[in-house]
């Protein structure tokens, strides 16, 4: 079987990469040679979680206010890492025509959309779960991707004008002849719920691995979405359903600050309940080995020297350079997949826009009393809603630092001037300004994209 899924994988990224540069136009392999043949093979397209499945961008991380570079530290890193940390104008400076980000997206989009269609024209007979399970499994996944696209390379979700701004290429079917076109931002969310709704209906309630997606998973990637759209109503209760099936927190107390890695190793030997689906963040070239880049130094220095975060998140590796240590992956690479403690922080933002205050003070003590060291958490009191909401989303930066999230959290707070902020760089002595919804805020398509596709790109 391994070897099967070698071939598969092999033949299937021919094909991705021949269309990443004719836009799906003129590649015109023979599906007989390419589409898995059983329900097994299906499954290991969708298990590859290692090279494709389960990763996640990076380039919202790099352009956010979590990330410090000093000078000496941009100098050996690789495009477009320094462009993006600069918010350039000139994106890929001409040393680049393409973006792993966008790449690794279509490339589960390309993975899910071969399941989904294979799995309706399988002919040996299967449980019904089993097949639902795959086929759930791929609309997740299609929708994880577009939406983690959706983040970076267009406006964020405004419902007064998402039918007349651009969104994603939507693409539905693995047919290459299918030229790309964007669609509305409208499109593009409704085609993400879509999916979702799909996947909540088919997924079991329990996977064998955290790499697969669970109905939990689904109703919290629910939350995720519904809450970037500004639909506080449905996110509230996407996120209460999962909190009604898990809600159980860690206790920081129970973890050594000293550790190098003080989490479990999710996937091997360890558990932690927290996390209810697993992925990870792309490598980013040059910065996790780099000992002159790391969180920024005003963020770290926000957490009270009682704050158990302080010690388990951040590793101090020169007078200014503190590196992220405290992913849930247990491991060295950073963790962005789906877990109970952002869910508690949407439950807990949701309910206080909407004026339940008692229930987002209920929210925000119980995951914060377990991140203190015992004794010294003073439980949150105010119940003035512009208070409340500034401290809630304090701690969802402090809390949910390095998931891959900060980027999109900026975006859509920039639609409200109270929570809007202008972001500031000093890179060679000069002070560099990102304002609230500048264009910047908007990644521009890869050169290679619109080359092959004449699609319309963004302004910078």
């Amino acid at each position: 079987m391994k070897h099967n899924l070698n071939v598969i994988l092999s033949l299937l990224l021919t094909i991705f990469m021949q269309s990443c540069k004719s836009d799906f136009l003129d590649a015109k392999p023979d599906k007989s040679l390419t589409v898995p043949q059983t329900l097994a093979d299906l499954q290991s397209l969708l298990d590859n979680s290692d090279n494709v499945m389960n990763e996640t961008p990076y380039l919202g991380l790099v352009s956010s206010d979590d990330v410090y570079i000093s000078d000496l530290g941009l100098v050996p890193m690789r495009a477009p890492v320094p462009a993006a940390y600069k918010w350039e104008k000139e994106f890929y400076s001409g040393l680049v025509d393409y973006s792993t980000d966008w790449i690794t997206c279509y490339k589960q989009v390309f993975y899910s959309n071969i399941v989904l269609e294979a799995a309706d024209n399988l002919t040996e007979n299967h449980a019904k779960s089993s097949l639902d399970n795959v086929k759930g499994t791929a609309y997740f996944f299609r929708a994880y991707a577009f939406f983690q696209v959706a983040q970076q390379f267009c406006e964020t979700y405004d419902r007064t004008n998402a039918s007349e701004t651009l969104g994603i290429p939507l693409r539905l079917v693995p047919d290459v002849d299918i030229p790309s076109v964007r669609s509305s931002l409208e499109q593009t969310y409704t085609q993400i719920v879509l999916d979702l709704e799909h996947s909540l209906r088919l997924l079991p309630e329990v996977q064998i691995k955290l790499t697969r997606p669970t109905k939990i998973a689904a109703c919290a990637l629910l939350a995720r979405v519904y809450l970037v759209m500004g639909d506080y109503e449905n996110a509230e209760r996407y996120a209460s359903q999962v909190l009604a099936k898990q809600s159980t927190l860690l206790n920081y107390n129970q973890f050594d600050p000293n550790s190098t890695r003080p989490f479990p190793t999710v996937l091997q030997e360890g558990y932690n309940p927290e996390v209810l689906f697993y992925s990870v963040m792309g490598t980013i070239p040059g910065f996790q080995i780099s000992s002159e880049a790391g969180v920024d130094t005003a963020l770290y220095h926000a957490y009270d020297n009682h704050d158990l975060r302080k010690g388990l998140f951040f590793r101090k590796r020169s007078q200014t350079v503190f590196s992220f240590k405290g992913q849930y992956s247990g491991a060295g690479v950073y963790f962005t997949g789906l877990a109970v403690d952002e869910i508690y922080l949407i439950r807990a933002e949701c309910r206080a826009r909407m004026g339940d205050f008692k229930g987002a003070l209920s929210d925000i003590n119980k995951l914060l009393v377990t991140r203190w060291r015992v004794g010294r958490y003073v439980p949150f009191s105010s119940l003035d809603r512009d208070q409340l909401l500034s401290h809630i989303l304090n701690e969802r930066r402090k809390q949910l630092v390095f998931r891959g999230l900060r980027w999109s959290d900026l975006r859509r707070l920039n639609k409200d001037e109270k929570t809007g902020m202008s972001l500031f760089r000093r890179v060679q002595g000069e002070l560099i300004e990102l304002r609230p919804n500048d264009p910047k805020y908007i990644f521009a398509l890869p050169p290679d994209v619109i080359k092959y596709s004449n699609m319309e790109q963004n302004p910078r």
